[in-house]
């Protein structure tokens, strides 16, 4: 069941979601520190971390699926905002960079979406989504968005990318609070995520895949050569010789 725009956004106006923004945020930075003239869409709820690519990026779309709902954004802006289904309203490969956050564990086949994007990403486009990690916390609780949908290790969505024609890259792991909110955890943000990264990585609350476009090279066909189909076995000249030396006697 997809969680509602409106939902996830009553969600990331409350302290918690704060924090949530800031991790998930810190790690995008790391893996696309620049997007310098490039075309930037988020697929899902990615209002709270698109403002990181507006400042550099020639074009930064919000691509939210109908199931969710959509919502406008920029709030102070002309809307970059649309309503899209599984088939994506792009050419191909007309954007570089695609991000995905609160939609992936809710699609069913996933195969099918991940063609798409595949689709209309530019050659060695990068591909990078976010998840509920099956080992955290934040998948076993039902009060925030990554409380929905089908959560994954690192392994499965590594595989499920795998397996479409993109190159993964290593699953990192983010969001090592608490899914609760408490001011004196909030004053130990910062180390959580750094000694969360350092020791417990796996048991982070989301996984974050990075996946690059694997272009296929043309290759030649090899030229059939003609062959029987039928194996016709053929006398020898030694046997018709011999054949007709003897109906002569």
């Amino acid at each position: 069941m997809w969680t509602d725009v409106t939902d996830c956004y009553a969600f990331y106006e409350t302290s918690l979601g704060e924090i949530v923004e800031k991790a998930v945020t810190e790690v995008v930075a790391s893996f696309w520190p620049s997007v310098k003239g490039e075309v930037v869409a988020g697929f899902g709820y990615t209002h709270p971390f698109l403002p990181y690519f507006t400042l550099e990026a020639d074009r930064v779309l919000s691509l939210m699926p109908a199931p969710m709902g959509v919502m406008s954004w920029p709030e102070k802006d002309k809307n970059a905002s649309m309503l899209v289904c599984e088939k994506l309203p792009f050419r191909n490969e007309s954007i570089h960079k695609l991000l995905v956050v609160h939609a992936f564990e809710h699609i069913e086949n996933t195969s099918k979406i991940l063609e798409e994007f595949w689709r209309v990403l530019a050659p060695e486009g990068r591909l990078l989504i976010v998840v509920p990690n099956r080992r955290g916390l934040w998948s076993r609780t039902s009060h925030t968005p990554f409380g929905n949908g089908h959560p994954y290790t690192g392994r499965q969505l590594f595989t499920a990318v795998e397996q479409s024609h993109f190159v993964p890259q290593k699953p990192r792991y983010a969001l090592f609070h608490p899914p609760a909110f408490s001011s004196a955890w909030e004053r130990l943000d910062q180390s959580m995520e750094q000694f969360g990264e350092k020791w417990f990585k796996k048991f982070g609350g989301v996984v974050v895949l990075e996946a690059r476009k694997k272009v296929r090279g043309l290759v030649r066909e090899r030229q059939k050569t003609w062959r029987p189909r039928i194996f016709v076995p053929k006398p020898s000249v030694s046997c018709c010789v011999k054949s007709s030396l003897d109906s002569k006697e």
